[in-house]
């Protein structure tokens, strides 16, 4: 199972798209890629290595903050359980809050 969550976070997170949904600004700050969408935003990251400083993570956060804040854009951050220095906290620290239920990320897997 971590190959495959290895996999996924290799692969899928913390990439901007080659071109950006319609009508949509895309824009990379380190890990993250932020999508402003005019009404909302979206920050995917790549996951934060095991020697990632919380201060990094804390001014990261601030950023996105202060980007879609000047926008006057609310913005969705999703948090991964599997990652190796947790991000819930920090959010929760920075005023985002867990909104819906959890979310299961299913893989396939060839060896099924």
């Amino acid at each position: 199972m971590d190959a495959l969550l290895a996999a996924y976070d290799e692969q899928v997170r913390g990439h901007a798209p080659e071109r950006a949904p319609v009508g949509s600004v895309v824009e990379r700050d380190g890990p993250a890629v932020r999508t402003h969408y005019a009404t909302h935003g979206t920050v995917r990251h790549s996951p934060p290595g095991k020697q990632t400083n919380p201060a990094e993570v804390t001014r990261l956060i601030r950023r996105q903050q202060e980007a879609f804040g000047a926008r006057g854009e609310p913005a969705e951050w999703r948090a991964y359980g599997h990652d190796p220095i947790p991000m819930d906290e920090p959010l929760r620290a920075a005023g985002f809050a867990a909104v819906g239920p959890t979310r299961t990320l299913l893989i396939p897997s060839s060896t099924i």
